[in-house]
């Protein structure tokens, strides 16, 4: 069986969940989609009492497992595993600055599993969701707190549903810094704040 970044995540889960990942596919990247399916092969082909016992160890596991990534969002010391922004980030982003640059960090994770599909989906979903926005919300003259709820949604989508379609809600990584991403959002908002003010 090949191994990738998925591996270590799917080993510890059961058979029928490992099945119904391959029968809902169109949820998963297609790389934890054959490694879902190598596993399974590789498990039909060991003896019987070895994989009762080894199932055995894999439930245990599953479990001490679960109950420690439920609080860290499947976050890693591997140096292996690729730097990715966290949702809170994506979401703190798109709050402040706009959902056009949660986009941008969005495409950034999305490019380190090799998907350039995805990152073109979410560039066009942020670019349309944006412009879309700013007309709703100047036809209806709606006041800043609508404009921060609209953004917390788009990221919601963002985050919710791209993430699990092109990255995979169980992807292990570890967490990339946002500061120069911070400073980089400022040196390009701060001046069309400027003119708003002085204009």
């Amino acid at each position: 069986m090949k191994v990738n970044i998925y591996t270590n995540t799917l080993l510890e889960k059961s058979d029928s969940e490992l099945e119904n990942m391959i029968s809902n596919r169109n949820q998963y990247v297609e790389d934890a989609i054959f490694t879902a399916s190598s596993i399974l092969n590789d498990r039909k082909n060991q003896p019987i009492e070895q994989q009762k016992i080894e199932s055995e160890a894999e439930n245990k596991k599953k479990h001490e497992v679960k109950l420690t990534k439920e609080t860290e969002n499947f976050l890693t010391d591997d140096p292996n595993a690729p730097e990715l922004f966290t949702k809170t980030t994506i979401t703190v982003f798109s709050a402040l600055f706009g959902v056009i640059f949660g986009t941008a960090l969005m495409m950034y994770n999305i490019k380190q599993t090799n998907n350039s599909k995805g990152r073109i989906q979410v560039l066009i979903f942020g670019v349309l969701y944006s412009f879309a926005t700013i007309a709703v919300l100047n036809l209806l003259n709606s006041k800043s707190y609508l404009v921060v709820a609209a953004n917390l949604f788009g990221a919601a989508i963002m985050t919710g549903v791209f993430w699990a379609k092109f990255i995979g809600n169980e992807f292990e990584h570890r967490e990339k810094s946002w500061i120069m991403a911070a400073l980089i959002s400022l040196a390009i908002t701060i001046p069309f704040i400027l003119l708003l003010i002085y204009i």
